[in-house]
């Protein structure tokens, strides 16, 4: 039983060392397995050229992609002074949602080291889609 356990972790830690540990995902509405489309929110604009070469978006479809980010960010807590002096600490993140009027379906997530780029958005539109998109 003891080696069972230890190959199990074992196997778990080599499994996740190659995942991407700042990227988040969740699942907000466990009924909505699947999204049939997308619409493309206001936030999005400056990326609409990018991510229209990836999907088609809908204007009428209820479901709608929305952008948020942030650069240059400060964190004052001193709980991380360590964590920041020696490591590459985020100072940015994206975050991609998909919102069926007020209500949070589906959210990604990923601090960043650098201003937010088409790349990472095209990343996380693509993490997005094999989530959740039909």
């Amino acid at each position: 039983m003891h080696l069972k356990s230890i190959a199990l972790i074992a196997c778990s830690l080599f499994i996740t060392a190659c995942e991407d540990k700042n990227v988040y995902v969740s699942f907000y509405d466990k009924n909505i397995k699947k999204v049939p489309c997308l619409s493309l929110d206001d936030s999005l604009k400056p990326f609409q050229k990018t991510l229209a070469k990836e999907y088609k978006f809908q204007k009428s479809c209820p479901f709608r992609l929305v952008l948020a980010s942030a650069t240059n960010i400060v964190c004052k807590s001193p709980f991380n002074a360590s964590t920041k002096t020696t490591t590459n600490f985020p100072s940015s993140y994206v975050e991609l949602d998909i919102k069926k009027g007020i209500d949070l379906i589906y959210s990604y997530y990923k601090d960043l080291t650098h201003k937010t780029t088409k790349d990472d958005i095209e990343d996380g539109f693509k993490r997005l889609k094999r989530d959740i998109l039909e």
